[in-house]
Protein backbone atom coordinates (compact mmCIF):
# COMPACT_ATOMS: atom_id res chain seq x y z
CA UNK A 1 0.00 0.00 0.00
CA UNK A 2 3.26 2.28 0.38
CA UNK A 3 3.38 3.29 -3.13
CA UNK A 4 -0.09 4.47 -3.12
CA UNK A 5 0.59 6.32 -0.05
CA UNK A 6 3.45 7.89 -1.63
CA UNK A 7 2.12 8.48 -5.35
CA UNK A 8 0.69 11.75 -4.38
CA UNK A 9 3.69 12.70 -2.71
CA UNK A 10 6.12 11.56 -5.36
CA UNK A 11 3.84 12.45 -8.64
CA UNK A 12 2.44 16.02 -7.14
CA UNK A 13 5.28 17.96 -5.46
CA UNK A 14 7.78 18.69 -8.33
CA UNK A 15 4.61 20.79 -9.94
CA UNK A 16 5.25 22.99 -6.94
CA UNK A 17 7.83 23.91 -8.51
CA UNK A 18 8.47 23.33 -12.50
CA UNK A 19 4.64 25.40 -12.78
CA UNK A 20 5.73 28.65 -11.12
CA UNK A 21 5.44 31.18 -13.98
CA UNK A 22 9.26 31.83 -14.53
CA UNK A 23 9.67 28.23 -16.15
CA UNK A 24 6.16 28.90 -18.25
CA UNK A 25 4.65 26.58 -20.29
CA UNK A 26 7.98 24.47 -20.42
CA UNK A 27 7.93 23.86 -16.69
CA UNK A 28 4.40 23.04 -16.98
CA UNK A 29 5.01 20.26 -19.80
CA UNK A 30 7.85 18.76 -18.17
CA UNK A 31 5.63 18.51 -14.99
CA UNK A 32 3.13 17.00 -16.77
CA UNK A 33 5.05 14.73 -18.45
CA UNK A 34 6.26 13.50 -15.52
CA UNK A 35 3.39 12.72 -13.58
CA UNK A 36 2.57 10.70 -17.00
CA UNK A 37 5.45 9.00 -16.34
CA UNK A 38 4.76 8.06 -12.14
CA UNK A 39 1.07 6.90 -12.88
CA UNK A 40 2.27 4.61 -15.90
CA UNK A 41 4.84 3.04 -13.81
CA UNK A 42 2.67 2.60 -10.95
CA UNK A 43 -0.91 1.34 -13.38
CA UNK A 44 0.94 -0.52 -15.70
CA UNK A 45 3.24 -2.85 -12.67
CA UNK A 46 0.17 -4.29 -11.84
CA UNK A 47 -0.91 -8.12 -11.18
CA UNK A 48 -4.74 -9.46 -10.62
CA UNK A 49 -5.63 -6.03 -9.11
CA UNK A 50 -9.15 -5.19 -9.38
CA UNK A 51 -12.83 -7.70 -9.61
CA UNK A 52 -12.01 -6.75 -13.26
CA UNK A 53 -9.27 -7.93 -13.99
CA UNK A 54 -9.21 -11.26 -14.36
CA UNK A 55 -12.70 -11.08 -16.39
CA UNK A 56 -10.24 -8.81 -19.39
CA UNK A 57 -7.15 -10.78 -18.92
CA UNK A 58 -9.16 -13.97 -20.21
CA UNK A 59 -10.73 -11.38 -23.05
CA UNK A 60 -7.41 -10.54 -23.93
CA UNK A 61 -6.28 -14.16 -24.22
CA UNK A 62 -8.89 -15.62 -25.60
CA UNK A 63 -8.36 -13.32 -28.49
CA UNK A 64 -5.71 -15.50 -29.93
CA UNK A 65 -8.32 -17.94 -30.74
CA UNK A 66 -10.22 -15.26 -33.10
CA UNK A 67 -8.92 -15.75 -36.57
CA UNK A 68 -10.58 -12.03 -37.56
CA UNK A 69 -12.33 -8.77 -36.42
CA UNK A 70 -15.55 -10.28 -37.50
CA UNK A 71 -15.30 -12.97 -34.26
CA UNK A 72 -15.48 -10.37 -31.98
CA UNK A 73 -19.21 -10.18 -31.86
CA UNK A 74 -19.33 -13.15 -29.39
CA UNK A 75 -17.80 -10.90 -26.86
CA UNK A 76 -20.55 -8.58 -24.72
CA UNK A 77 -18.12 -5.66 -25.00
CA UNK A 78 -17.86 -1.69 -26.61
CA UNK A 79 -16.45 -2.90 -30.17
CA UNK A 80 -14.70 0.58 -29.08
CA UNK A 81 -12.65 -1.29 -27.04
CA UNK A 82 -12.66 -4.63 -28.31
CA UNK A 83 -11.22 -3.80 -31.27
CA UNK A 84 -7.92 -1.87 -30.53
CA UNK A 85 -7.30 -4.89 -27.79
CA UNK A 86 -7.48 -7.38 -30.59
CA UNK A 87 -4.88 -5.50 -32.92
CA UNK A 88 -2.51 -5.01 -29.71
CA UNK A 89 -3.00 -8.98 -29.27
CA UNK A 90 -2.15 -9.95 -32.33
CA UNK A 91 1.48 -8.59 -31.63
CA UNK A 92 1.92 -8.97 -27.96
CA UNK A 93 -0.10 -11.76 -26.65
CA UNK A 94 0.76 -11.11 -23.22
CA UNK A 95 -2.32 -9.79 -21.35
CA UNK A 96 0.54 -7.90 -18.84
CA UNK A 97 1.65 -5.85 -22.07
CA UNK A 98 -1.85 -4.90 -22.41
CA UNK A 99 -2.35 -3.46 -19.33
CA UNK A 100 0.73 -1.71 -19.47
CA UNK A 101 -0.71 0.03 -22.74
CA UNK A 102 -3.92 1.18 -21.37
CA UNK A 103 -2.50 2.57 -18.34
CA UNK A 104 -0.10 5.00 -20.64
CA UNK A 105 -2.78 5.90 -22.37
CA UNK A 106 -4.97 6.76 -19.57
CA UNK A 107 -1.95 8.60 -17.56
CA UNK A 108 -1.26 10.58 -21.00
CA UNK A 109 -4.83 11.87 -21.54
CA UNK A 110 -5.22 12.62 -17.97
CA UNK A 111 -1.68 14.41 -17.60
CA UNK A 112 -2.34 16.19 -21.10
CA UNK A 113 -5.92 17.65 -19.70
CA UNK A 114 -3.92 18.92 -16.79
CA UNK A 115 -1.63 20.65 -18.84
CA UNK A 116 -4.43 22.10 -20.98
CA UNK A 117 -6.53 22.78 -18.87
CA UNK A 118 -5.54 22.89 -14.91
CA UNK A 119 -5.41 26.27 -12.74
CA UNK A 120 -2.73 24.64 -10.56
CA UNK A 121 -1.26 21.29 -12.26
CA UNK A 122 0.26 19.90 -9.32
CA UNK A 123 -2.76 20.07 -6.71
CA UNK A 124 -4.59 18.10 -9.43
CA UNK A 125 -2.21 15.48 -9.91
CA UNK A 126 -1.96 15.14 -6.22
CA UNK A 127 -5.91 15.15 -6.24
CA UNK A 128 -5.78 12.73 -9.12
CA UNK A 129 -3.73 10.33 -7.03
CA UNK A 130 -5.69 10.73 -3.90
CA UNK A 131 -8.97 10.65 -4.39
CA UNK A 132 -10.17 7.66 -6.35
CA UNK A 133 -9.65 8.47 -10.08
CA UNK A 134 -6.33 6.37 -9.81
CA UNK A 135 -8.65 3.41 -7.85
CA UNK A 136 -11.06 3.60 -10.07
CA UNK A 137 -8.66 3.10 -13.58
CA UNK A 138 -7.58 0.12 -12.17
CA UNK A 139 -10.80 -1.51 -11.92
CA UNK A 140 -12.94 -0.62 -14.71
CA UNK A 141 -10.92 -0.36 -18.00
CA UNK A 142 -13.74 0.16 -20.23
CA UNK A 143 -15.69 2.86 -18.57
CA UNK A 144 -12.69 4.49 -17.70
CA UNK A 145 -11.78 5.11 -22.08
CA UNK A 146 -15.62 6.36 -21.48
CA UNK A 147 -15.13 8.75 -18.94
CA UNK A 148 -11.81 10.68 -20.42
CA UNK A 149 -13.73 10.57 -23.46
CA UNK A 150 -16.42 12.40 -21.78
CA UNK A 151 -13.68 14.54 -19.41
CA UNK A 152 -12.82 16.66 -22.95
CA UNK A 153 -16.11 16.80 -23.67
CA UNK A 154 -16.82 18.92 -20.33
CA UNK A 155 -14.93 21.36 -21.84
CA UNK A 156 -17.31 22.43 -25.18
CA UNK A 157 -19.93 22.96 -22.31
CA UNK A 158 -18.01 25.61 -21.24
CA UNK A 159 -17.80 26.67 -24.94
CA UNK A 160 -21.45 26.36 -25.81
CA UNK A 161 -20.77 24.03 -28.47
CA UNK A 162 -23.42 21.36 -27.84
CA UNK A 163 -22.39 19.35 -31.34
CA UNK A 164 -18.85 18.74 -30.34
CA UNK A 165 -20.29 18.01 -26.68
CA UNK A 166 -22.78 15.32 -28.43
CA UNK A 167 -20.10 14.05 -30.56
CA UNK A 168 -17.94 13.06 -28.09
CA UNK A 169 -20.20 11.70 -25.96
CA UNK A 170 -21.28 9.37 -28.68
CA UNK A 171 -17.55 8.94 -28.72
CA UNK A 172 -17.47 7.13 -25.51
CA UNK A 173 -20.09 5.03 -25.88
CA UNK A 174 -17.99 3.15 -27.82
CA UNK A 175 -16.41 2.32 -25.19
CA UNK A 176 -19.09 1.86 -22.27
CA UNK A 177 -22.66 2.57 -23.35
CA UNK A 178 -23.25 4.18 -20.08
CA UNK A 179 -21.82 7.58 -21.33
CA UNK A 180 -25.77 8.18 -22.41
CA UNK A 181 -26.12 9.21 -19.14
CA UNK A 182 -24.39 12.18 -19.84
CA UNK A 183 -26.04 13.99 -22.72
CA UNK A 184 -28.36 16.03 -20.70
CA UNK A 185 -25.52 17.01 -18.28
CA UNK A 186 -24.73 19.80 -20.57
CA UNK A 187 -27.63 21.72 -19.61
CA UNK A 188 -27.84 20.20 -16.20
CA UNK A 189 -24.24 21.51 -15.39
CA UNK A 190 -24.86 24.95 -17.08
CA UNK A 191 -26.75 25.68 -13.23
CA UNK A 192 -24.93 27.00 -10.61
CA UNK A 193 -24.61 25.84 -8.01
CA UNK A 194 -26.36 28.05 -5.02
CA UNK A 195 -27.85 27.08 -1.81
CA UNK A 196 -31.57 27.05 -3.05
CA UNK A 197 -30.54 24.50 -5.73
CA UNK A 198 -28.28 22.35 -3.55
CA UNK A 199 -31.90 22.34 -1.41
CA UNK A 200 -33.76 21.39 -4.76
CA UNK A 201 -31.49 18.87 -5.98
CA UNK A 202 -30.79 16.96 -2.92
CA UNK A 203 -34.56 16.82 -2.10
CA UNK A 204 -35.13 15.22 -5.68
CA UNK A 205 -32.08 12.91 -4.79
CA UNK A 206 -33.82 11.65 -1.69
CA UNK A 207 -36.49 10.76 -3.31
CA UNK A 208 -35.56 9.12 -5.76
CA UNK A 209 -33.52 7.16 -3.89
CA UNK A 210 -36.31 6.57 -1.63
CA UNK A 211 -38.64 5.08 -4.79
CA UNK A 212 -35.07 3.64 -6.46
CA UNK A 213 -36.77 -0.04 -6.62
CA UNK A 214 -40.34 1.64 -8.22
CA UNK A 215 -38.12 3.02 -10.66
CA UNK A 216 -36.10 0.20 -11.23
CA UNK A 217 -39.00 -1.96 -11.99
CA UNK A 218 -40.41 0.57 -14.40
CA UNK A 219 -37.37 1.09 -16.20
CA UNK A 220 -37.49 -2.85 -16.77
CA UNK A 221 -40.78 -2.76 -18.40
CA UNK A 222 -39.80 -0.10 -20.37
CA UNK A 223 -36.96 -2.54 -22.01
CA UNK A 224 -38.89 -5.54 -22.07
CA UNK A 225 -41.41 -3.66 -24.04
CA UNK A 226 -38.77 -1.98 -26.41
CA UNK A 227 -37.20 -5.58 -26.71
CA UNK A 228 -40.45 -6.96 -27.63
CA UNK A 229 -40.75 -4.07 -30.28
CA UNK A 230 -37.82 -4.97 -32.23
CA UNK A 231 -36.14 -1.99 -31.01
CA UNK A 232 -33.21 -4.36 -28.70
CA UNK A 233 -30.84 -2.22 -30.02
CA UNK A 234 -31.73 0.97 -28.04
CA UNK A 235 -32.25 -1.25 -24.83
CA UNK A 236 -29.26 -1.64 -22.46
CA UNK A 237 -29.46 -5.67 -22.27
CA UNK A 238 -26.22 -6.42 -22.04
CA UNK A 239 -26.23 -4.68 -18.60
CA UNK A 240 -29.61 -6.24 -17.50
CA UNK A 241 -27.75 -8.68 -14.69
CA UNK A 242 -26.94 -5.32 -12.79
CA UNK A 243 -29.88 -5.13 -11.88
CA UNK A 244 -32.26 -7.28 -9.25
CA UNK A 245 -29.64 -10.22 -8.51
CA UNK A 246 -26.75 -8.16 -9.09
CA UNK A 247 -24.66 -7.93 -5.49
CA UNK A 248 -24.28 -4.49 -7.08
CA UNK A 249 -27.95 -3.41 -7.22
CA UNK A 250 -28.91 -4.97 -3.90
CA UNK A 251 -25.73 -3.64 -1.67
CA UNK A 252 -24.34 -0.05 -1.29
CA UNK A 253 -20.71 1.52 -0.98
CA UNK A 254 -19.17 2.06 1.80
CA UNK A 255 -20.25 5.04 3.88
CA UNK A 256 -16.92 6.28 4.16
CA UNK A 257 -16.64 7.26 1.12
CA UNK A 258 -20.03 9.27 0.56
CA UNK A 259 -18.46 11.43 3.89
CA UNK A 260 -15.06 11.71 2.37
CA UNK A 261 -16.76 13.56 -0.79
CA UNK A 262 -19.09 14.92 1.06
CA UNK A 263 -16.61 17.23 3.08
CA UNK A 264 -14.38 17.83 -0.22
CA UNK A 265 -17.66 19.63 -1.39
CA UNK A 266 -18.74 20.97 1.64
CA UNK A 267 -14.87 22.40 2.27
CA UNK A 268 -15.10 24.03 -1.33
CA UNK A 269 -18.56 25.15 -0.96
CA UNK A 270 -18.40 27.13 2.28
CA UNK A 271 -16.14 29.51 -0.16
CA UNK A 272 -18.59 29.58 -3.18
CA UNK A 273 -18.94 33.23 -3.30
CA UNK A 274 -15.55 33.66 -3.67
CA UNK A 275 -14.59 30.56 -5.76
CA UNK A 276 -17.76 32.38 -8.52
CA UNK A 277 -16.35 36.01 -7.94
CA UNK A 278 -12.84 34.54 -9.06
CA UNK A 279 -14.30 33.51 -12.10
CA UNK A 280 -18.10 32.27 -13.30
CA UNK A 281 -17.04 29.81 -15.08
CA UNK A 282 -16.20 27.87 -11.68
CA UNK A 283 -19.04 27.07 -10.95
CA UNK A 284 -19.01 23.99 -13.64
CA UNK A 285 -16.17 22.60 -11.30
CA UNK A 286 -18.31 22.98 -8.59
CA UNK A 287 -21.32 21.02 -10.15
CA UNK A 288 -18.71 18.30 -11.45
CA UNK A 289 -18.59 18.23 -7.38
CA UNK A 290 -21.57 17.95 -6.16
CA UNK A 291 -22.75 15.22 -9.20
CA UNK A 292 -19.92 12.68 -7.88
CA UNK A 293 -21.25 13.57 -4.20
CA UNK A 294 -24.88 13.04 -5.35
CA UNK A 295 -24.15 9.87 -7.32
CA UNK A 296 -22.05 7.84 -4.55
CA UNK A 297 -25.16 9.71 -2.09
CA UNK A 298 -27.34 6.60 -4.14
CA UNK A 299 -24.59 4.48 -4.35
CA UNK A 300 -24.94 4.41 -0.39
CA UNK A 301 -28.33 1.85 -1.48
CA UNK A 302 -27.18 0.55 -5.18
CA UNK A 303 -23.51 0.43 -5.81
CA UNK A 304 -24.11 -0.20 -9.34
CA UNK A 305 -25.17 3.73 -9.27
CA UNK A 306 -21.94 5.13 -8.20
CA UNK A 307 -20.39 3.59 -10.89
CA UNK A 308 -21.53 6.89 -13.01
CA UNK A 309 -19.50 8.93 -10.71
CA UNK A 310 -16.78 8.20 -13.33
CA UNK A 311 -18.40 10.86 -15.28
CA UNK A 312 -17.67 13.61 -12.99
CA UNK A 313 -15.23 12.51 -10.09
CA UNK A 314 -11.75 12.68 -12.69
CA UNK A 315 -12.77 16.53 -13.63
CA UNK A 316 -14.06 16.97 -9.75
CA UNK A 317 -10.33 15.70 -8.52
CA UNK A 318 -8.50 17.73 -10.88
CA UNK A 319 -10.50 20.70 -11.59
CA UNK A 320 -12.75 21.62 -7.98
CA UNK A 321 -9.67 20.43 -5.69
CA UNK A 322 -7.48 23.37 -7.09
CA UNK A 323 -10.30 25.68 -7.52
CA UNK A 324 -11.54 25.10 -3.60
CA UNK A 325 -8.03 25.59 -2.08
CA UNK A 326 -8.21 28.91 -4.10
CA UNK A 327 -11.08 30.06 -3.16
CA UNK A 328 -10.16 29.31 0.45
CA UNK A 329 -7.13 31.21 0.12
CA UNK A 330 -9.56 34.23 -0.97
CA UNK A 331 -11.68 33.85 1.82
CA UNK A 332 -8.41 34.19 3.89
CA UNK A 333 -7.14 37.14 2.36
CA UNK A 334 -10.08 38.67 2.93
CA UNK A 335 -11.25 37.47 6.49
CA UNK A 336 -7.42 37.58 8.24
CA UNK A 337 -5.39 40.20 6.36
CA UNK A 338 -2.63 40.76 8.77
CA UNK A 339 -2.20 36.39 9.71
CA UNK A 340 -3.22 35.44 5.73
CA UNK A 341 0.01 33.27 5.85
CA UNK A 342 -1.80 31.01 9.22
CA UNK A 343 -4.55 31.24 7.15
CA UNK A 344 -2.95 29.35 4.20
CA UNK A 345 -1.57 26.66 6.54
CA UNK A 346 -4.72 26.43 8.18
CA UNK A 347 -7.01 25.64 4.99
CA UNK A 348 -4.41 23.69 3.56
CA UNK A 349 -3.86 21.34 5.77
CA UNK A 350 -7.98 20.90 6.29
CA UNK A 351 -7.42 19.97 2.49
CA UNK A 352 -4.65 17.27 3.47
CA UNK A 353 -6.57 15.75 5.69
CA UNK A 354 -9.68 14.92 4.35
CA UNK A 355 -7.59 13.47 1.48
CA UNK A 356 -5.57 11.47 3.59
CA UNK A 357 -9.05 10.45 5.40
CA UNK A 358 -10.48 9.58 1.69
CA UNK A 359 -7.36 7.69 0.66
CA UNK A 360 -6.68 5.58 3.80
CA UNK A 361 -10.09 4.42 3.80
CA UNK A 362 -9.85 3.50 0.30
CA UNK A 363 -6.58 1.39 0.82
CA UNK A 364 -7.95 0.60 4.48
CA UNK A 365 -10.97 -1.20 2.85
CA UNK A 366 -9.96 -2.33 -0.52
CA UNK A 367 -13.41 -2.71 -1.61
CA UNK A 368 -16.42 -0.61 -2.72
CA UNK A 369 -18.73 -2.26 -0.27
CA UNK A 370 -19.58 -5.02 -2.45
CA UNK A 371 -16.75 -5.90 -5.31
CA UNK A 372 -13.52 -6.69 -4.21
CA UNK A 373 -11.79 -3.99 -6.29
CA UNK A 374 -8.30 -3.62 -4.84
CA UNK A 375 -5.13 -1.43 -5.71
CA UNK A 376 -2.55 -3.28 -3.53
CA UNK A 377 -0.18 -5.60 -5.81
CA UNK A 378 2.57 -4.58 -7.92
CA UNK A 379 4.03 -6.65 -10.58
CA UNK A 380 7.36 -5.20 -12.37
CA UNK A 381 7.52 -8.37 -14.62
CA UNK A 382 5.12 -6.39 -16.42
CA UNK A 383 7.95 -4.17 -17.51
CA UNK A 384 10.45 -6.89 -18.84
Amino acid sequence: MLVYILLPIVAGLPGFMLCREKFGKLGRGIYCAYFALCLTIVEGMRYGIGYDYEAYRQTYVGFMFRDSVADLSGYHMEKGYLLPQFILSTAYPDPRVMFFVVAALISIAIAVWIYMYSPNPAVSAMAFAAWGPVFYTMNFLRQSFAALVVLYALVYIKKNDFLRYFALVLLATCFHWSALFMIPFYFILKIRITPLVLVIYSTIATLLLIFSYDITDAFIKFSETMADKGYSAFVPSRYSHYLYGSVEFVNGIFIEYVIGYGLLFLFGFLFHRYIYKRDIDNKYAVAFMFFTLLLDFWGRKHAIISRLDLYFVFAATIMFVPVALRGAYDWVDDKFKKHRRIGYVLTSCVMVGISVYFLGSMLLRGSNGCIPYTMWSLDTSALL
